[in-house]
């Protein structure tokens, strides 16, 4: 079987993008590949475009979306085949340090169907708040609540009182 595998240190760097476009090149000029790992565990997001445009090489379509302090953007890609890579069966590895960017993009090609998605819980727990995004569930409130969760039974150890720790639950709660 011939296997790819492409690092993706970081979507911050509009140079990836490009670089691989250019391994993507390289690994099927000789055929299509029978499946590519990408390797998301260090990647710490960056650029909306960047992430779009790996993306479109292995999915089109409308693909969600993102919010935050900058404002929200729609993933809506273009595909742009490069020898298969649309088709090729997918692994992403992911892990604590595949953050922001790296999440959606990781989430986007899960939840289309083009990835299985291998490795450890990644360090915003988002992967499982940004699959509840569809007509019945909000994306923010479903990461909120995934925050909540994993941080409560922290706080419960740090020994406040139980008139504080009430009021920093509710303040997490009722933060969207």
């Amino acid at each position: 079987a011939d296997i790819g595998y492409i690092l993706l240190p970081t979507f911050l760097d509009t140079n990836v993008d490009d670089a691989v476009r250019v391994a993507l090149q390289e690994m099927t000029a000789d055929g299509p590949l029978d499946g590519l790992i990408l390797d998301n565990r260090l990647n710490g997001g960056g650029s909306g475009d960047v992430t779009e445009t790996v993306l479109s090489f292995f999915t089109s379509g409308f693909q969600g979306g993102s919010a935050g302090p900058g404002g929200s953007r729609d993933f809506n890609i273009t595909a742009e085949d490069i020898g298969g890579s649309q088709s090729v069966p997918l692994v992403i590895l992911a892990d604590r340090d595949t953050v922001s960017y790296a999440e959606v993009f990781t989430v986007a090609l899960q939840l289309s169907g083009r990835a299985t998605v291998i490795g450890a819980r990644t360090a915003a727990g988002f992967l499982g708040g940004l699959a509840m995004g569809d007509e019945m569930h909000q994306r923010n409130v479903a990461c909120s609540a995934l925050n909540l969760r994993a941080l409560a039974p922290h706080l419960a150890k740090v020994g406040a009182d139980a008139a504080e720790l009430s009021k920093i639950l509710a303040f997490i709660a009722g933060n969207e």
